[in-house]
């Protein structure tokens, strides 16, 4: 399953190295420039990896297009991702910036803004999850990478937003990306087991006599 979803695993470890290679260059900072537009844009947009939205896309796989390993596996990795989050956050505090719009203008809070490089941006994580379990479940190269850019495109927008740094965009990434290949395991692995036991037990307790070999009195 992973092979033929190669270009998209490619093109991630690819924007991985170069921002991670970005950050001692240009530093871990945030995006200087805001306009009217992107701010309203993202504000929005960044909505999209909050968790009601992930456990709002696994129900709708689920019971609207009737695509259960799909919905399942958008719900396991939603479960995944929040304990690996809620573990890691607990474990290496961090204090997120502070940031305000106010005419256009972007104002941050200095004071307040001393990101810690292990806290994880959980929007960017669930976004990410989501994107991977999706990817993997689909065979068209299209969707593949509007996927990717869809999820890329919502980590910028937590650095837009001055939210996380760079290096917590990339962590988020990371582990959403890992999350969801462990939950698509999971309900694969689950998904042949009860195939398993399924035939085991037809195979157990089958009719012995074939149905051809029944005579009508």
């Amino acid at each position: 399953m992973v092979k033929s979803r190669q270009l998209f695993f490619v093109g991630f470890l690819l924007l991985l190295l170069a921002g991670s290679i970005s950050i001692p260059l240009f530093g871990n900072s945030y995006h200087p420039a805001h306009t009217f537009w992107l701010n309203v844009l993202f504000i929005n947009y960044t909505f999209m990896g909050d968790g009601i939205f992930m456990i709002a896309i696994g129900l709708i796989c689920f019971f609207y297009f009737d695509k259960k390993s799909e919905g399942i596996s958008v719900l396991t990795s939603f479960l995944v991702t929040q304990i690996l989050i809620q573990l890691i956050k607990n474990l290496f505090a961090g204090t997120q910036p502070g940031v305000f719009f106010e005419a256009g203008q972007t104002f941050l809070n200095k004071e307040i803004a001393g990101s810690s490089p292990m806290l994880i941006s959980g929007h960017t994580a669930m976004a990410f999850a989501i994107a991977t379990v999706l990817i993997l479940h689909s065979k068209k190269v299209l969707w593949q990478m509007a996927l990717l850019a869809a999820a890329v495109l919502l980590g910028y927008s937590r650095i837009y937003l001055a939210q996380h740094s760079l290096s917590d965009v990339l962590i988020g990434s990371v582990l959403g990306t890992l999350s969801g290949l462990v939950a698509v395991y999971i309900v694969y692995a689950k998904t042949n087991s009860f195939a398993k036991l399924r035939n085991i037990f037809k195979v157990r307790y089958k009719d012995p006599l074939p149905a051809s070999t029944i005579q009508t009195v």
